[in-house]
């Protein structure tokens, strides 16, 4: 799944949550849960593996957006 693709499922009532944020040289790791779009009884593990970025505000906590570029 690409990231246009997930922020056509994820909404703000699947209570996303970003549980850790991680950097190397690399990548910015950024591990998340919400609850399933398919099916509300399960939670997602999602891990987003972002190159390139040089500079961001994301932090640990609620997350009801997650577009190209941003989360909210």
């Amino acid at each position: 799944m690409n990231i246009e693709e997930l922020s056509e499922q994820l909404y703000e009532d699947l209570n996303g949550f970003i549980n850790s944020i991680s950097i190397n040289n690399e990548y910015m790791t950024v591990a998340m849960e919400c609850d399933d779009w398919a099916n509300q009884e399960r939670k997602l593990n999602i891990q987003l593996l972002c190159k390139g970025v040089r500079e961001s505000t994301i932090n640990v906590g609620s997350v009801a957006l997650v577009g190209n570029g941003h989360f909210r």
